[in-house]
């Protein structure tokens, strides 16, 4: 599915020759692992790697392993575990001297600050690391910070604003010209598409996201792109659709370890049980994406479902 898999695939086999493997190419396995949903294994690799390269004094290694951790913890779910790991790396990375990781770090910082509903900290976290990022020449990290400025500016109703950020991300990713990075501008047009009620356009963007996404093999952002359909379907009032594509979302993001995009798939699935008029189990999801978002520490997430159960169950 696409050429994390078979890289991932390559890695295992050259263990299992027992063929020499230097840090160098475990980090670049647990990177690959980590974008198919291997979350266990990514985190495996990651943590041997790490192993690695603090024996052999490797910083620079050090700090690339550290972050991935970060990253891993958070798809998981392990908030607090992930935040430690993210400073680590900006610590770490000032060390160094080390602009392109001191940027990553910041990024991931702010998404935890986002994500717990510390929207002018991570504002300025992401406009840190944007401004890192310009200043290194680093096309993915611009249009990473781009993309995460729009989805914060979205979650504050700051719709023109998210959408000009978009538009950069967009500028960025071209110009980077990975698949997986414009899969993701896309994926964040695609979004604000739907909440303008443009949803021929936000089809587009999507098939053309996922196609990106098969291609790569990249899991987390078919379900996600699977997550935003579930919206628009539920926006333009096809409610047994919406959930049909959400509960999908649900239990097979839940089960790959990707648990934020299984709690936003839960709050869908709630809202379009609801409105198919499937009374007492709506209730019995809204339990679940309360429970969820409560675990992932979700604060803005869990504000802003509860006040779309409120108004529909008006």
């Amino acid at each position: 599915m696409g050429r994390f898999r078979e890289a991932v695939a390559l890695f295992l086999e050259s263990k299992e020759e027992a063929r020499p493997i230097t840090p160098e190419a475990t980090v670049l396995a647990a990177h690959a692992a980590s974008r198919i949903g291997e979350f266990t294994l990514s985190a495996h690799l990651a943590v041997a790697a790490e192993r690695g390269f603090r024996a052999a004094e490797n910083v620079t290694g050090l700090v690339e392993s550290t972050n991935l951790l970060g990253v891993v913890a958070f798809e998981r779910g392990e908030i607090d575990d992930a935040e430690l790991r993210f400073r680590q790396t900006v610590e770490l990375a000032a060390q160094l001297g080390c602009a392109r990781f001191a940027a990553r770090g910041a990024n991931n910082l702010a998404n935890i600050a986002h994500m717990r509903g510390r929207a002018e900290e991570a504002l300025a976290l992401y406009r840190r690391a944007l401004e890192a990022n310009r200043a290194g020449g680093d096309h993915r990290g611009v249009a990473e910070a781009w993309h995460n400025l729009s989805l914060t500016y979205r979650g504050l109703g700051q719709h023109a604003e998210a959408l000009d950020a978009c538009v950069q991300a967009l500028h960025a990713a071209k110009l980077h010209g990975g698949s997986g990075l414009l899969a993701l501008a896309l994926l964040g047009r695609a979004e604000l598409h739907v909440d303008a009620g443009d949803f021929d356009d936000a089809l587009v963007d999507l098939e053309r996201a996922e196609f990106l996404a098969w291609q790569q093999g990249d899991k987390a952002q078919l379900f996600e792109a699977g997550r935003i359909r579930a919206e628009l379907e539920l926006r333009r009032g096809d409610a047994a659709e919406s959930y049909r594509i959400a509960a999908r979302i649900h239990s097979h993001a839940g089960a790959s370890g990707l648990a934020l995009i299984a709690a936003e798939a839960a709050s869908i699935a709630t809202l379009a049980l609801h409105s198919a008029g499937r009374a007492a189990e709506a209730l019995a999801m809204h339990e679940v994406t309360v429970a969820s978002f409560t675990a992932l520490g979700a604060v803005d997430l869990l504000t802003r479902f509860e006040c779309n159960w409120i108004t529909a169950t008006a």
